[in-house]
């Protein structure tokens, strides 16, 4: 199902659902030309697909759409307008999201257009989801893979790491899920988006892991991704994200999947950016299209020639 909303004469932009069993899950759909080529968005950790556009039409989609491309964000299941809403009964987590919601929205996409959409881009452990994807359905290959704040593990060790991961994530996090049956997000000091109980532990115990391996079935990532060719990513992470997409631990990341076509661009303005991005900002700066949107616009088209 597609249902328009446009409002905006040079863009267009409508919602499509895909249902999986009882969950409706929701791409949020940007183009001016639904003819070019296709690009999916997949957001990170208590987010959903608003990280990638504003109300006003500003940001990652939006800007990849005035450019020609057909760009679909996603909702994984229970947040933004997916269905039903994360709750104490919410029994999902990655394992979901890798097996069902990433596939099964890139088949509905191929149902509209016809094929799979040659670029995937993702904000933080979206990254993580999207390769761990690719690892089990290779035949999803894209031609490019674009990763903002992307790591798998949190190894750096700094005064914020102590407080945003050992006292915020591991303490806080799991009493509020002791007290909701849920994560619970708050829209002023964590989160955009509530998350279920499951995903979050799978999540932890990922970014502690030192093997890759999937607790549900026991699906040894590290071994898919040495067997495998991965298509060309570009990494991104800003100079001022001290812990969920710290540089250090983007690159170790980046060094794990072992792809000799990747590229690490730390965004600073030391490195001639505009700014010293941080994990959010990253995608939501007022000045990220005229700065680094667009070394990501001339990184896909360079591949898609």
């Amino acid at each position: 199902m597609q249902i328009a909303d446009n409002t905006s004469p040079s863009l267009n932009a409508e919602s499509v659902f895909v249902k999986i069993r009882e969950n409706t899950i929701h791409l949020r759909r940007f183009y001016r030309n639904a003819d070019g080529p296709g690009v999916f968005l997949l957001h990170g950790s208590m987010e959903d697909s608003k990280i990638f556009y504003s109300k006003s039409n500003r940001g990652l989609a939006p800007f990849l759409a005035r450019q020609g491309y057909d760009v679909y964000a996603i909702d994984l299941r229970g947040r933004g307008l997916s269905t039903p809403a994360i709750s104490r009964s919410s029994d999902f987590g990655l394992f979901e999201a890798i097996t069902e919601d990433i596939p099964e929205s890139l088949e509905r996409i191929k149902e509209i257009k016809g094929q799979y959409p040659e670029h995937w881009m993702a904000h933080s452990w979206g990254g993580v989801l999207l390769m761990a994807a690719l690892a089990r359905f290779e035949y999803l290959h894209p031609k490019t893979q674009v990763l903002f704040s992307s790591k798998r593990n949190i190894w750096v060790k700094n005064p914020m790491r102590y407080l945003q991961i050992d006292l915020i994530w591991k303490g806080l996090f799991a009493l509020l899920i002791k007290i909701y049956g849920y994560l619970p997000h708050h829209p002023r000091f964590f989160g955009s988006s509530d998350e279920s109980a499951g995903f979050h532990r799978d999540t932890t115990d990922w970014v502690n892991a030192v093997r890759w391996i999937d607790s549900r079935d026991g699906f040894d990532y590290d071994e898919a991704c040495s067997n495998i060719a991965f298509p060309p990513s570009l990494y991104l992470t800003g100079a001022n994200d001290q812990v969920l997409g710290h540089p250090e631990d983007v690159l170790r990341f980046k060094e794990q999947v072992k792809n000799p076509p990747d590229k690490f661009v730390l965004l600073s303005k030391q490195a001639g950016f505009m700014h010293d991005y941080d994990h959010i900002n990253i995608m939501t700066h007022k000045d990220a299209e005229e700065d680094h949107f667009q070394l990501v616009l001339n990184w896909i088209r360079e591949l898609d020639r």
